[in-house]
């Protein structure tokens, strides 16, 4: 299996730094949600997150507005 590394994303002219829990929290009132995946599934999402320059909770909360815009509220 090839090796894969993380790409390095640009801020300000500085590399930014994905901590836990340094995520963009909406000024909103927000609800937090857990859900299980299976590491493999995980593994796949982190990696594609990364790719995309975005934090796994920002993919995930970008994809569920974007499949759920027609449901009534």
């Amino acid at each position: 299996m090839a090796e894969f590394k993380l790409p390095k994303v640009k801020q300000g002219g500085k590399t930014a730094r994905f901590e836990r829990g340094a995520e963009h929290r909406s000024t909103t009132e927000t609800i937090r949600v857990t859900v299980d995946f299976e590491p493999e599934l995980h593994r796949r999402l982190k990696i594609y997150a990364a790719m995309e320059g975005k934090r796994l909770a920002e993919l995930i909360r970008q994809w569920t507005d974007e499949n759920t815009r027609g449901i009534p509220e």
